[in-house]
């Protein structure tokens, strides 16, 4: 019994881990940079659902970005060679990049609008 209720306390221990990244990620406390140098607890978490913990990345993103890569839908950061993971990061920065341009722009339009 003390094999499985160890088990068990490491696994809720991951989960808690997870959590608190993906939280972190949401709120924008951490940025694309958690992709080169991933946690422990999100070694092996697919890249797809690593993409959609942050703001404006959804399902449909994160299958977009890993396409045009080639990435697969299962593939873990671990998987990844480092420049397949370096192509990866700079792509991600390249579309968060022009998400905050577009709100910039929409932002000093409303202003002038007013």
């Amino acid at each position: 019994m003390d094999q499985r209720s160890e088990a068990l306390r490491k696994a809720n221990e991951v989960r808690s881990a997870r959590a608190a990244v993906k939280r972190q990620c949401a709120e924008g406390t951490l940025g694309i940079e958690l992709l080169a140098g991933l946690p422990d607890c999100c070694r092996k978490v697919p890249i797809m659902e690593i993409l959609t913990w942050y703001p404006r990345f959804g399902p449909a993103r994160a299958q977009d970005v890993c396409g045009r890569l080639g990435i697969s839908a299962g593939t873990t950061m671990e998987a990844l060679s480092a420049a397949r993971r370096d192509r990866l990061i700079g792509r991600v920065r390249d579309m968060m990049g022009n998400e905050r341009r577009r709100e910039r722009r929409t932002t000093t339009q409303e202003v002038v609008a007013c």
